[in-house]
């Protein structure tokens, strides 16, 4: 929207009221349509860039609009942090059976934070998309997530809804409706359905309830000292009139930011990692601070996402394609063999050759030494060779009665014949 038309916006918005009080009811009325107007024209700016609405950013920021100022300062930079915020929950589930783990010191230092809050953390993990719309609101329009939670704290507080009581502390600035812990060594965090805020029902919905009680993450007793990893203790507060969120470092005791100028430039503490934050150095009228810039929380995100796509995407390299290709070399010469191995087999079995591994072993041994025996050409295998000649001449002699003995023996066996046939044995030259 052109600055000439959100001048006459708000003038139209602001001497509304006042016309209509005189009697100038047309004039009112004028008003009124114009308005409805340049909010129905900004709603269309917006959605053209791609922005959301206010309706639609109320929506997204209900169901942490009312988490004290220090919780909401850390919640709103670690949504922007993508897969960080899964990692941190993991890490809290590891860390329930070894109490000795520790953080990445490489996550952003509000991931760093929050951890220190593991309900918020599981809260923002048990809806991804909803965190991942929040995190894209925060960085392209900061300033009016800002303003979409002033927008609700402010109608709660005048609906009776959201009030100081012994857990918390909500006050007033001007138009700027901050809430805070009520004891400053605890941090109380509410639970609350976020359906009273986008519903604007305060009146039938009960107060909110709380998660357990918290210390503050950058005191000594907190489950983790940020500022331990990350070099200073630190903290993210909002600037709510500039629609910032700013980071406050401190060497020591919480009296304020230790923040100065020197010779032109911002220094904070020893010389602290301002990148590391995703911080600029500024210096206003209200005093010199560093702001958390959500372009570098962008550009960060996108050139770790990107990173890890190209390692997904990328090819092995040569020594690794290498390994992989004598590997399966190895494999497939091994399958060979054993097939080779298998077939072998099988065709002695088809030929009725031992089944047994070990008998054709010892079959194809014994063959061996019977070769080596035929061929050896020993005085043993002649004498055997003589003796068959031997015997095959006894048995030409004997004729038909061959193989029963000698010579001798078959003429007894002839005489004994004749007498039994009841005539005398004939003698020779007779």
């Amino acid at each position: 929207m052109s600055g000439v038309m959100q001048l006459g916006v708000w003038a139209m918005r602001r001497w509304a009221p006042i016309a209509a009080s005189c009697g100038f009811l047309m004039l009112y009325d004028a008003a009124a349509s114009v308005a409805q107007e340049a909010d129905e024209a900004e709603a269309v700016v917006a959605a053209e860039e791609g922005l959301l609405s206010a309706d639609e950013l109320r929506i997204i920021v209900a169901p942490v609009a009312f988490y004290p100022d220090d919780v909401l300062a850390l919640v709103l930079p670690a949504s922007t942090t993508g897969i960080q915020m899964v990692q941190a929950q993991r890490f809290l589930e590891k860390r329930e059976s070894d109490s000795s783990l520790q953080p990445n010191e490489e996550w952003d230092p509000s991931i760093l934070a929050l951890i220190n809050y593991p309900d918020v953390v599981d809260k923002l993990n048990a809806d991804l998309d909803w965190t991942e719309q929040l995190g894209n609101a925060v960085l392209d329009q900061q300033g009016d997530v800002m303003d979409a939670i002033q927008q609700a704290r402010a109608e709660a507080a005048a609906a009776g809804y959201l009030k100081s009581d012994d857990k918390q502390v909500v006050t007033q600035e001007k138009e700027t409706i901050i809430i805070q812990s009520a004891d400053p060594e605890v941090v109380y965090v509410p639970d609350y359905d976020p359906e009273v805020i986008v519903q604007q029902s305060y009146a039938t919905y009960p107060p909110p309830a709380y998660y357990d009680p918290y210390p503050p993450y950058y005191s000594p007793g907190a489950t983790f000292f940020a500022g331990a990893i990350t070099g200073a203790a630190f903290a993210f507060a909002f600037d709510w009139g500039g629609d910032d969120i700013d980071i406050n470092f401190n060497d020591g005791g919480w009296g304020g930011n230790n923040t100065n100028i020197n010779t032109g430039d911002v220094n904070i503490g020893n010389k602290i990692d301002t990148d590391k934050f995703n911080g600029d150095r500024v210096r206003n009228a209200n005093g010199d601070k560093v702001k958390w810039n959500p372009d570098k929380q962008r550009q960060k995100r996108d050139t770790a996402s990107s990173k890890r796509k190209q390692v997904k995407a990328a090819p092995l390299g040569k020594g690794t394609a290498d390994k992989t290709k004598l590997q399966k070399q190895n494999r497939d010469a091994k399958a060979t063999k054993g097939n080779k191995k298998r077939v072998g087999e099988q065709k002695q079995r088809n030929q009725g050759g031992l089944t047994n591994p070990q008998s054709n072993r010892k079959a194809v041994k014994d063959s061996k030494r019977g070769n080596q025996s035929l061929k050896s050409g020993s005085g043993g295998n002649r004498r055997q060779q003589g003796g068959q000649r031997a015997t095959q001449k006894r048995q030409q002699g004997a004729g038909a009665f061959g193989g029963q003995g000698s010579g001798k023996k078959v003429g007894a066996q002839k005489s004994r014949g004749q007498k039994s046939m009841g005539g005398k044995p004939r003698r020779r030259g007779n």
